[in-house]
Order: structure tokens, then C-alpha cells, then sequence
């Protein structure tokens, strides 16, 4: 009998499972985005700050749920032009200030600078009156005393924002954000709302919306405090710390980036080494094709925060880049976008919620809610007293990351609208002064009762500001010139080029939007001035 120990055949472990293949790479794609999220909270918190309180209440109130559609438009509009303002920031390498610098007349940019610092003034005026109040509700310090005390949150900045601390920073405003959100999910649970109710109002049912003149005040209002103008430069300005344009000194992608693996590297000196040889050029390109066959579940990018100032890149025009950094700017684009939805989404639900506790709380009862600390009040007796404090609190935490990011905005506008870099500290005591003095003269004038007055107009202000900023976008977006990247070829011979600019379908319906926004805009200016509101 033959023996046939040596004929063993051992047959081969079974192939990794799809499934296993699937759940790597979308842990990998989770861990990704996790290192993206931050620039979209940033931005999610002015559509969560006291002007937004203001009029969510006031509308709630008066309007119960009908106005919810125009909180819901609003979003719509916030995720489209946050996630324009991103994609000029991330394929340009500037943001919306300094392309408008680069492109426009300087007498344009001096318009639109003077817009958008009207516009930053008006945030921070909300965010002052916000802060003072929440510190009136909470301690019993007198709104003067609040008023002065919120200058404070300057020094959180200035020790907090810098590219090695941005991490840092971005965690202290997302926990300020859920902190918001938690405080209002327990209101929501107490507030015994309608659901189908809730729902009607997300629908445009009712036609007042944009014929009564008060009721279009109050919906511009809530529109220009979720669309808010300085959001957009910021988020043009933030999304390129993680940039792989940050990553370049040279218009090509540097081979000692961090971000390339050390096989790819050595397939591309190989590449540069052996122009001549044919034969190793054909050597190198197997090898590169190897290594990215071996990378494919691994993601071009990481979400590192770069060191280096977006506004001191010196970036080169009309360079050629490789096609890899395409690849990067791609995959940048879409973690940033979806972490720009899930944050404005959040802000939606913040906003509604707002809203819904207003009218489920005030309208039933035919309280017109006046101002916050009424609806401090009517909160206390209506729950329970630390219901009201828990709203007290959110507003205070809604308050101070707003104001953090009113810092940010009058800076990057300053900056990119002048090239004029002042210090925090200068430009925060500027941009304070201007929004300060109003607000003590209408506290000293009205008393406390004319504050929430001055807040819904510094919104409806916000509102007037928006086209100036809307425009501007849409026109960087849509075009091929300023959105385009120019790719060279694998051996440097020829060259193509590959737009970013948004689809035929995206500049219309953005084009619609913004002329939607300037018509309600210049209908509101017009009742105002003939006395209507």
C-alpha cells in the first residue's frame, strides 16, 4: 500500500469575508470623519445663538408651529451655501474674503468689507445681549454689569485658538453645542407637544408666511439668524487648516508629506530617477500600482490639522498638481461635507426645538413671549423652576460659542478683505466697542424691556447682510477659471484640468435661493421704511 503521507495536500485558509473587508473600511471612514468634525460645529453655532432664540421664541409664540417651514427653508439654505463656502475654501486654498480681493474692484471690496463688518457687529450685539441676559437669569448680575462681563471670553480665545490648539478648541465649542442640545431635548420631553402639529409646520400651509408684513419681519428675522453672513467666511477659512494645500511648499504634492506612505514614496523617487529608462519608468509605475491596489481601504486623507496659516500659504496659480492631490482634495470635500450636514442638521433640530417649546408652552396659554427672561419666567411656572434653569443655562452656553465664533469672523474679514492682521485682543475691543455702546444706550434708555427688541432687529439686520455674501458666492462656486485644478500627467508630458465648479443644477437652484432671499430682503427693507412691521 502506498504511502501517502507525503501527499497531504493542505488546503489554503478561506479568503477574507466581504463583510470583514466592509466593516474595515467603514471603521476607517468613521475614524476619518471623526478627524473632520469640528469646522461644521464652528459654523452650526450661529444657527444656535441668542438672536436665534429671540426670534424662535417670539415666532413660536405668536405664530405656534407655522414658522417652522421657514426654519426648515433655512437649513435647506445654510447646508447649500456652508457647503459652497467649504469647497471655494478647500479647492481654491482662500477663503470668501480673500477671493473677493483677488477678483473684484477694491472699490466692490470695500462695500462688501463694510456689509460684512455691519454684519459682524450685529452677531456680536446679539451674542452680548444673549450672554448678559443668561448671566442676569442665572446669578442676578444687572444686564449692565453682564454687558461688560461677556469681554471676557476673549482670553478663551486668544489662549485657545492657534493651529496646535485648534483640536482643543473645537471640542470646547461641540460640548458648548450639546450641552445646548441636551438642556432642550429635557424641555422638549416636558413641553407636551403636538407631533402631528410639529409636522404641519414643517409644511408651507400658510400663506401669511410672506404676505402679512409682521409675520415676514419675524420669518427674515429667524432667516438672517440661521443664514448668517460671518459663517460663511469663517467656514471658507477653517476647513483649510485640514487642507492638503496646507501640506505643499512646492505646487506639487511633497513626497516627505506625513500623509504618503514610505512604498509610495519609493515608487515615486523611482518614477523621478529613471525618466530616462523606459524600461524602470515601467518598473515604477507597477510597483505604484501595487502599493495603491494595497492602499485601497486606506483613505487619502486623515483629517490632520496642518500648522501653517491658511493665510500666509503662498499658493501659485495655474501650477500643476498630481493627480494624487486630487484625489486628496476630493476626499477632503466629502468628509467636510458630511460633517457640515450632521452639524447643521443638529442645529435644525436646536432651532425647531427652540420653537416648538415656545409654542407648545406660550401660544396654548395665549402668552406672547416679549422677551427671554419672560420666557424664563413663564418656563418657571409652567414646569418646573429647574426647567428654567436649565433654559437659562443653554442660553448661556449658546452665548458664549457664538461669541468665541464672532471673534473668528471679524478677524478672517479683516484679514482677507485688507490683508490688515491686528491682534485678537485689539480686534476683539474693536468689534466689543462697536456692539457694546448700543446696547448700554438702549438698556439705559428702555430698560430691559427694549433689549429683545434691539435683538430681533440686529437679526433682521443679519438678513439685509446676507445678498452682499451671497452673491460673491455663487459666482467663485460657479466658475470653471477659479474653481478648476490644473493635473499633470504621470510623466510630466501633458496636462489637463479638473473642475470643482458646481453643476448646472446646483448654480440654478442656488441662484434661485439667493434671489428668493434678496426679494424677501428688499421686501422687508421696503415695509420697514413705509412703516408696515
Amino acid at each position: 500500500m502506498a504511502d501517502d503521507s507525503h501527499s497531504t495536500h493542505i488546503e489554503p485558509g478561506p479568503a477574507p469575508r466581504k463583510s470583514v473587508l466592509l466593516r474595515s473600511e467603514l471603521r476607517s471612514w468613521i475614524k476619518t470623519l471623526v478627524a473632520f468634525m469640528g469646522p461644521g460645529y464652528i459654523v452650526a453655532v450661529g444657527y444656535m445663538d441668542p438672536g436665534n432664540w429671540a426670534t424662535d421664541l417670539q415666532g413660536g409664540s405668536v405664530y405656534q408651529y407655522k414658522l417652522l417651514f421657514i426654519i426648515f427653508l433655512s437649513n435647506v439654505f445654510a447646508v447649500l451655501f456652508q457647503s459652497l463656502s467649504a469647497k471655494i475654501g478647500i479647492v481654491t486654498g482662500r477663503d470668501l474674503s480673500q477671493l473677493c480681493r483677488k477678483h473684484f474692484h477694491p472699490w466692490l471690496n470695500y462695500i462688501l468689507y463694510f456689509v460684512a463688518e455691519v454684519a459682524v457687529m450685529a452677531t456680536d450685539l446679539a451674542e452680548i445681549i444673549g450672554a448678559a441676559i443668561s448671566l442676569k437669569l442665572l446669578l442676578g448680575i444687572p444686564l449692565i454689569g453682564g454687558i461688560i462681563l461677556t469681554t471676557l471670553d476673549v482670553f478663551l480665545v486668544l489662549v485657545t485658538f492657534q493651529a496646535k490648539y485648534m483640536r482643543i478648541f473645537e471640542f470646547i465649542i461641540i460640548v458648548l453645542v450639546l450641552m445646548v442640545g441636551i438642556c432642550y431635548a429635557v424641555l422638549l420631553s416636558q413641553s407636551a407637544a403636538s407631533g402631528v402639529d410639529v409636522l404641519k409646520g414643517y409644511l408651507p400651509l400658510d400663506s401669511t408666511i410672506f404676505t402679512d408684513p409682521t409675520t415676514l419681519y419675524v420669518g427674515m428675522s429667524i432667516l438672517g439668524a440661521t443664514v448668517m453672513p460671518h459663517n460663511l467666511f469663517i467656514h471658507s477659512r477653517l476647513v483649510q487648516y485640514r487642507s492638503p494645500r496646507q501640506d505643499e511648499s512646492e505646487p506639487d504634492e511633497s513626497l516627505d508629506s506625513p500623509g504618503v506612505s514610505a512604498d509610495r514614496r519609493s515608487a515615486d523617487r523611482i518614477d523621478q530617477i529613471t525618466t530616462i529608462e523606459d524600461g524602470a519608468r515601467t518598473a515604477a509605475a507597477s510597483i505604484r500600482s501595487s502599493v495603491r491596489s494595497k492602499e485601497k481601504l486606506s483613505t487619502l486623507v486623515d483629517g490632520t490639522i496642518r500648522a501653517s496659516d491658511p493665510l500666509e500659504t503662498d499658493l501659485r496659480d495655474g501650477s500643476a498638481h498630481s493627480s494624487e492631490f486630487v484625489e486628496r482634495i476630493k476626499s477632503t470635500l466629502s468628509f467636510t461635507m458630511v460633517d457640515s450636514a450632521i452639524a447643521l442638521t443638529f442645529a435644525l433640530y436646536v432651532n425647531s426645538a427652540i420653537l416648538i417649546v415656545s409654542a407648545a408652552l406660550f401660544y396654548s396659554k395665549n402668552q406672547q413671549v416679549s422677551d427671554i427672561p419672560s420666557a424664563y419666567n413663564l418656563i418657571k411656572t409652567a414646569i418646573a423652576p429647574w426647567a428654567a434653569t436649565l433654559f437659562a443655562f443653554a442660553l448661556f452656553c449658546a452665548g458664549q460659542s457664538s461669541s468665541i465664533t464672532g471673534t473668528l469672523a471679524g478677524q478672517i474679514v479683516m484679514e482677507g478683505f485688507l490683508k490688515l492682521k491686528w491682534p485678537m485682543w485689539a480686534r476683539r475691543l474693536t468689534t466689543r466697542a462697536a456692539a457694546l455702546i448700543p446696547a448700554v444706550v438702549v438698556v439705559i434708555i428702555k430698560g430691559d424691556a427694549g433689549i429683545n427688541d434691539l435683538l430681533v432687529l440686529s437679526q433682521a439686520i443679519l438678513s439685509g447682510c446676507l445678498p452682499f455674501a451671497l452673491w460673491p458666492l455663487l459666482w467663485f462656486s460657479s466658475s470653471k477659471h477659479i474653481m478648476s485644478i490644473r493635473v499633470k500627467s504621470m510623466n510630466g508630458a501633458a496636462e489637463s484640468s479638473k473642475s470643482f465648479a458646481s453643476s448646472w443644477f446646483i448654480t440654478i437652484f442656488t441662484f434661485l435661493s439667493i434671489l428668493l432671499i434678496t426679494g424677501l430682503d428688499i421686501l422687508m427693507i421696503y415695509q420697514a421704511i413705509a412703516g408696515t412691521p
